[in-house]
């Protein structure tokens, strides 16, 4: 049988949703690993976990959210750290609360896109944390996307009211290449408010 290159949307459909959508998948355990990946700006990733966070606690839901995508370095160890070997998995795992959890960026300025670790660390969390959500930041070049990619994960690109939908397919396709079955679009909550 001749391969075929799959079309854009197969075997990925894009499903464009606002958080609403995104949350009642969580709190029915459909979307128990959600990975957010910006289009224009790491920011709007950031502003979706947040929204996403909130709103599966207020469902009461535990939550582990992972900054796999800020850069910036923070004063606890985190990621870059256990991926570096220079912290265990628990070291990074910092509970802020009853029910919520958080993985920093870590004490190191650049994460190796080599290791395994975290991966195996997004597996584990989602054995004991109703939810996981990862921030990515922008998708290019630097993105720790291909990190996390898994079965079961939802991936949300997250777009600006203006992104193009020919530019949100391509993603979605690049996406389907890395191996990611569920793509959905998002617009970050603040955009969304500001052209209502």
């Amino acid at each position: 049988m001749p391969a075929t290159t799959p079309a854009p949307t197969d075997p990925v459909a894009v499903t464009p949703t606002g958080i609403d959508g995104l949350v009642a998948d969580m709190t029915r355990g459909r979307a128990r690993i959600t990975l957010l990946a910006a289009i224009s700006d790491a920011r709007d990733a950031a502003v979706v976990a947040d929204a996403l966070v909130d709103e599966a606690l207020r469902s009461g839901l535990s939550v582990c959210r992972v900054d796999a995508g800020s850069g910036r370095p923070s004063a606890a160890p985190g990621l870059t750290d256990l991926c570096a070997e220079q912290a265990s998995f628990g070291d990074v795992v910092h509970r802020v609360r009853e029910g919520l959890a958080e993985v920093p960026w870590g004490e190191r300025a650049v994460l190796d896109r080599r290791s395994m670790r975290p991966l195996t660390l997004v597996e584990a969390l989602s054995d004991i944390y109703e939810v996981v959500i990862i921030s990515t930041g922008r998708i290019g070049l630097n993105s720790t996307l291909p990190l996390f990619v898994t079965g079961g994960a939802r991936l949300a690109i997250v777009r600006q009211p203006s992104t193009p939908e020919a530019l949100v397919e391509a993603v979605s396709a690049d996406a389907a290449s890395l191996g990611f079955e569920t793509v959905q679009s998002v617009v970050a909550p603040e955009l969304e408010s500001a052209v209502a």
